[in-house]
């Protein structure tokens, strides 16, 4: 999943805000192609918390409050409540008209259409099916590819669960190992399962020192997902102080 943002406008409203206006612009513009959620005199998105969190992987559940709130202090996306239901808190964003002519400014195109109504032109879409691992650079505009993925995310997150590890998923190295794994075909399951194969093979040896993600995923990684492949594997479990299976990384077996 990529990113994009301009330059200019983040120098102007910062880059984690500029990265948010992108992926705004991107959606309000698809719901004015397809004249959806139109209200009070402009066109709107709209997304819960845990929706933004999913997008934007890579920024806390407060650092997303923080630069949408920051947003709304300056006077760019207005928030709005078009839920069907009361109890709907799912909140609305819309540009407002300094921010529909600032974007203009920066050349992230605004017209006229006959009826009257706004239209934005689409920006690169925010979301990218090209995995490989690239900074392009297009006039003014970067496309930044989503640092961490999901992907990424759950896999070094195993890893450092199985193995008390504290390996970072911002890690370039990292990023590009599993990257090349998976553009190979391999799966976020056949990392967990390397993971878990040679934890329990080295873990209490010499070689529990190799436990790293530059050995683990590296170009030997289809052999050690096969290593264990035929032979009958044995569950062995332990019981906590609360009564619960744990298997022998500590994880709950339900």
């Amino acid at each position: 999943m990529n990113y994009s943002f301009d330059i200019f406008l983040a120098k102007e409203v910062g880059v984690n805000e500029a990265i948010m206006i992108q992926n705004l612009v991107f959606w309000i513009s698809k719901n004015k192609a397809n004249e959806k959620h139109y209200h009070d005199g402009r066109y709107w998105t709209y997304n819960s918390q845990q929706a933004f969190e999913e997008i934007f992987p890579f920024w806390s559940k407060y650092q997303i409050q923080r630069i949408l709130k920051s947003l709304e202090e300056q006077s760019i996306i207005l928030k709005g409540n078009y839920n069907k239901s009361s109890y709907d808190r799912t909140s609305w964003y819309g540009f407002s008209d300094y921010a529909i002519s600032m974007l203009q400014k920066y050349n992230i195109h605004i017209a006229k259409s006959q009826n009257g109504k706004c239209e934005i032109a689409p920006p690169i879409p925010d979301i990218n099916t090209d995995n490989k691992t690239h900074l392009i650079k297009t006039d003014n505009k970067y496309n930044v590819e989503q640092s961490p993925t999901e992907a990424i995310f759950e896999i070094v997150s195993h890893l450092n669960k199985v193995t008390g590890s504290n390996y970072r998923t911002s890690s370039t190295k990292t990023q590009t190992l599993i990257k090349a794994r998976m553009n190979e075909g391999f799966s976020v399951e056949d990392f967990k399962t390397v993971i878990n194969n040679k934890h329990q093979e080295w873990n209490t040896s010499e070689m529990s020192v190799y436990l790293r993600p530059e050995t683990l995923f590296g170009t030997k990684f289809e052999s050690y997902l096969n290593q264990n492949k035929g032979k009958k594997n044995e569950v062995t479990f332990r019981i906590d102080e609360q009564g619960n299976k744990r298997d022998e990384f500590g994880l709950l077996i339900l």
